[in-house]
């Protein structure tokens, strides 16, 4: 035992040690290594407002499909929309007859059916799920009036 640990001791002098770069991609950002700066702080705020520009096109986009799809059939949303990610059928306080919720990325839609289903609301989604809010602080849903 003795003798394994000197020889790791005596190890740890030597000069001469194999350096290996890393694959691209994969530099040390440790102190002391080269590395690429970060980022500037108005270069981040840009990237930021790109993403905060694309959000707020696509909550318009969104805001335009709604007020398209209010009142409409199903079949109408579905020709437009595709197949939702899930469908639940929900309890009414509107009549006799069933409401459904049709949940997409960025729309939750309810319709109700006294035979033929309508679109009776549309609320947009922001990016983490919640109800989406315009600039005034207004929930961004749509009722079939």
């Amino acid at each position: 035992m003795a003798v394994l640990l000197i020889g790791a001791l005596c190890a740890c002098g030597e000069t001469e040690t194999a350096v290996k770069e890393a694959p691209s991609g994969m530099e040390s950002n440790l102190p002391g290594t080269e590395f690429e700066p970060a980022q500037d702080k108005e270069a981040q705020e840009t990237t930021a407002e790109v993403v905060d520009t694309d959000e707020t096109a696509l909550i318009e986009e969104l805001k335009e499909k709604a007020k398209s799809l209010t009142g409409k059939d199903v079949n109408t949303m579905l020709s437009k929309l595709g197949e939702p990610n899930s469908v639940e059928e929900v309890p009414t306080c509107l009549g006799d007859g069933t409401e459904k919720m049709y949940t997409y990325d960025r729309l939750k839609i309810n319709t109700y059916s006294e035979g033929t289903e309508v679109v009776i609301n549309v609320i947009i989604l922001d990016k983490d799920g919640n109800t989406a809010l315009d600039e005034d602080g207004t929930e961004l849903i749509f009722s079939y009036k």
